[in-house]
């Protein structure tokens, strides 16, 4: 039996998946469910509607991702300080590579400040690199 998953969780598996991170499509639901991001059915919460989470129109995701790796880092003032090498620019939008991955899941991590929603996700990401380091070893 095939399991169809909602729109919202094969594009953020494929986001990650094309940045190297490997998890299984019901893991990436249950983690969007569990950070309020999409509802049971699969639908965007109000709370990532309105925190930018995820952007609708007509009920449907839209793409604005910036054109320029400039516009990108304005969007997200903490990525200022990496190398623009650190980033690359894909048919799904802007990403970014391990190290910066790694580096921003720990400041997450030790920053007093940080939710316990936010924390939970940089161990996730944290969890995936390392999986993925092994698997880099392995070959």
């Amino acid at each position: 039996m095939k399991i169809v998953y909602p729109s919202l969780v094969e594009q953020f598996y494929e986001g990650l998946k094309s940045e190297g991170v490997t998890a299984g499509k019901d893991e990436v639901y249950r983690t969007m469910v569990e950070a309020n991001l999409i509802d049971e059915n699969g639908d965007p919460t109000q709370y990532a509607l309105d925190n930018g989470f995820i952007k609708c129109v007509d009920s449907q995701p839209v793409n604005n991702e910036p054109e320029s790796l400039a516009e990108f880092k304005d969007l997200y003032p903490n990525l200022q300080k990496y190398s623009d090498d650190h980033f690359m620019k894909t048919d799904e939008g802007w990403c970014i590579d391990t190290f910066v991955a790694r580096s921003e899941s720990m400041l997450l991590l030790n920053d007093p400040a940080t939710s316990e929603t936010d924390k939970q996700n940089a161990r996730i990401v944290l969890k995936y690199l390392k999986e993925d380091d092994g698997r880099a070893e392995d070959d």
